[in-house]
């Protein structure tokens, strides 16, 4: 949880931040202009396409003419020169929202040749917040700003484009009425430009470069180039294809030479037939627009250039990914990272993984023109892996403290000094592993605990425990922890990660040699006042999840998981001196058969389950019945657990039978508070099964009937095996005490010898 708390908090910070202006500053300023930078290094900035030519009105130009405006006569001389030549587009970076006096006679010119132009002639506009008197507004409602027929079909088709409250100033009337591109030059800043800006319901501004396309239009999936769509990132701005800023001044001419040779009606020949020719009216001293650019301080009027250059060579800026989910993807990495816990190997997988993608990010924007966002998900992982590793080292320096004290008896000696000498590698974040579960049962210990002193029974217990715990340690097992009179251990797995391979026989093995030494220990104690304490094991594999429960002050490592509770009644139902094995465990063991010698196949009830399971009963004292035997009648004697009622053997082929979902029930014997049932299978101890007693004697079934005994249910106290069967003791559950007493007056009368 807690990781799930610092990522998704990392997630949010970065997410929220990149959002922000000053996050997409700061990602412009140092990753964007280090993808720029680092491609122009290596060479590989694109190169502008010889069909762009670019005509600037310079200081040159300035002093050869001693004007700083262009004369409209001039601009009409240019627009006749450069139709002869034939270029595909003309695109022209000024707005002609005002002319001077002496301009006014030229106007009907320059507005003719421009109505004239076989070239697609492209004009400026401008936009603003606020309303400039004096400025022509333009006239919006040109069928090429009308979004009507783009909607008419889905009026929700062109949500993506929001609605931006501004004011559209454009050339004068009588020139823009000549013109039908006029398109918007706004630059958004970050090396992006606005491909349409909508000003309303039904009306938007293309960006004046993209007027250079053949085909422009809009649909549901953005803005359509010549039937493809145009790349846009995640604000629906178009990331500029800057090149170098050598190549733009390289391209550039001084429109002195172009003016002059247009006076003098002397062919263009540096512009051909097919060209994309651009005219920059302001590039001399002191009114240069100058704007902020990834590849630095350059001429606003280059923006066109870019543009245009990635329409004629179809080298756009192409984003990919969504930054959103490439966040989250580094926060999960980066929490991923932090469950390194060598420091040496977090950092370096930090320091790797960041930078191949980094890597991989420039490449790709490098060659493939791929812009792979990297800034904001590598400082989401960075943050997420350092935070939690930062956590993670305060706690471990706290917790090696404590470890000793809360693992010490738990693991072998050699395994501590391990985790003592290097706590950093003990997992304590939850995991699921596959495990091999004990528990360990002290039968009838409470009964012990109410007839000794409370410091006699804990030197006893304490005794027992430590010899129980020298054992498990002896076959690599764990002591999760002491339960009273029990304990909980598990095979497999340590508390570093290491996982043993040979789990289930070591637990196995375990198990016989605690029965074996207890039974030795309890037999030596008949004739002493210490107590005689049969075990009962019950063993499970299964895939547990292993963790830390404690808090910050203590540790509590555990291990949960319906494996768990399994193998806890599996002990429940185990008989003094045995184990009880789930099939799954024997099932995975590499030493031990069904053939083997003590082994029988049992069923167990388990808890909310309708079906009864069958497992392994495993008698590891096949030697050492008689020393068993003994043990398990002094522990009975002290307690007063041996059977006090007198039992009647009966013949198997009797007059009453006993039948049950067992195939092949017979009684054994009886006594006034149950029976002895033989069954071909092995039930283990607390098993409730139906009974329904029947008689071939016609007047002994009626007795039966009327008595009310046809039916009832039986619990098994004890089972073991007999010949090629198995006999159980069963004690009557929901017969009372008359209908016992009558049953067994009945029982006496057929079976007892007088």
């Amino acid at each position: 949880m807690r990781l799930c708390i610092i990522g998704f908090s990392w997630f949010a910070i970065i997410f929220a931040f990149q959002r922000t202006d000053l996050g997409k500053n700061i990602e412009y300023q140092l990753a964007h202009r280090l993808e720029f930078n680092l491609r122009d290094q290596l060479g590989k900035s694109p190169a502008l396409d010889r069909k762009i030519k670019i005509f600037a009105y310079d200081d040159l130009s300035i002093s050869a003419f001693n004007a700083a405006e262009i004369a409209l006569d001039d601009w009409a001389n240019m627009l006749n020169a450069l139709g002869e030549r034939k270029p595909q587009t003309i695109i022209i970076d000024k707005i002609f929202g005002y002319i001077s006096r002496s301009d006014e006679k030229s106007l009907p010119r320059f507005v003719r040749e421009l109505r004239n132009q076989k070239s697609t002639t492209v004009l400026s506009s401008f936009l603003r917040d606020t309303l400039l008197p004096q400025r022509p507004l333009l006239d919006l409602e040109r069928p090429e700003y009308n979004l009507d027929a783009e909607q008419r079909e889905n009026p929700d088709a062109l949500d993506w484009l929001p609605i931006l409250n501004k004011n559209a100033y454009g050339p004068l009337p009588e020139i823009a009425e000549a013109s039908p591109f006029i398109g918007q030059i706004l630059y958004h800043g970050l090396g992006r430009v606005y491909p349409w800006v909508r000003v309303s319901q039904n009306r938007a501004i293309p960006h004046a470069s993209l007027l250079a396309a053949a085909d422009l239009s809009l649909d549901e999936r953005g803005t359509l180039l010549d039937g493809s769509v145009l790349p846009t990132d995640a604000d629906g701005m178009l990331p500029i294809n800057f090149t170098s800023g050598r190549q733009y001044y390289k391209k550039a001419k001084s429109m002195r030479s172009l003016i002059s040779r247009a006076r003098a009606k002397t062919p263009i020949t540096d512009v051909q037939e097919g060209d994309t020719v651009i005219l920059l009216p302001l590039m001399y001293t002191g009114n240069i627009d100058i704007i902020d650019t990834p590849m630095g301080d350059l001429p606003g009027g280059f923006v066109h250039a870019s543009v245009i250059n990635s329409i004629l060579t179809n080298k756009w800026l192409t984003p990919k990914l969504n930054p959103k989910i490439m966040v989250a993807a580094g926060v999960i990495s980066g929490v991923a990272i932090a469950t390194i816990g060598e420091p040496l190997l977090f950092w370096g997988a930090l320091l790797l993984i960041q930078t191949l993608y980094i890597l991989l990010s420039m490449g790709g924007f490098t060659y493939l023109g791929i812009r792979l966002p990297w800034f904001y998900p590598c400082m989401a992982m960075a943050g997420a892996a350092l935070t939690i590793h930062l956590i993670r080292s305060a706690e471990l320096r706290k917790e090696a403290g404590r470890l000793k004290s809360a693992l010490s008896g738990l693991l072998p000696q050699k395994k501590m000094k391990e985790l003592l000498a290097g706590s950093s590698h003990i997992v304590r974040e939850p995991c699921e592993r596959v495990v091999t579960v004990m528990f360990l049962d002290i039968a009838n210990f409470s009964a012990t605990a109410q007839v000794r002193t409370p410091g006699e029974v804990f030197h006893y217990l304490k005794d027992v425990m430590g010899r129980i715990t020298t054992l498990v340690h002896k076959y690599g097992g764990t002591v999760d922890r002491t339960l009273g009179d029990g304990l909980l251990c598990f095979f497999g797995y340590s508390y570093d990660g290491r996982i043993d391979e040979k789990h289930v026989d070591e637990a196995i093995a375990c198990a016989i040699e605690i029965q074996r030494e207890n039974v030795v220990r309890c037999f030596n104690q008949i004739d002493t006042q210490d107590p005689i304490w049969p075990f009962r094991i019950g063993l499970n594999t299964t895939s547990a999840f292993i963790g830390d429960l404690g808090n910050q002050d203590r540790m509590d490592f555990t291990l949960i998981g319906d494996g768990v509770n399994l193998a806890q009644r599996l002990e429940s139902a185990c008989n003094h001196h045995s184990v009880m094995i789930s099939l799954t465990t024997f099932g995975l063991s590499n030493q031990y058969r069904m053939t083997s010698a003590g082994v029988n196949r049992c069923k167990i009830k388990v808890k909310n389950q309708s079906a009864m399971l069958d497992c392994i009963d495993f008698n590891p004292l096949l030697d050492m019945e008689a020393q068993r035997q003994l043990a398990d009648k002094a522990f009975r004697g002290r307690f007063g657990l041996n059977r006090s009622e007198e039992r009647y053997p009966v013949n198997k082929d009797g007059v009453i039978e006993f039948k049950s979902i067992f195939a092949d029930t017979y009684l054994i014997d009886f006594s006034r508070s149950g029976c002895c049932l033989g069954l071909k299978e092995l039930l283990s101890r607390g098993v409730q099964f139906s009974v329904k007693v029947t008689s071939n004697d016609k007047t002994v079934e009626q007795k039966i009937k009327d008595q009310g005994l046809t039916d009832f249910r039986a619990v098994v106290r004890w089972s073991r095996p007999q010949d090629k069967g198995f006999i159980h003791g069963i004690q009557f559950v929901d017969l009372n005490e008359s209908q016992q007493l009558k049953f067994f007056e009945l029982m006496r009368e057929q079976y007892a010898s007088h």
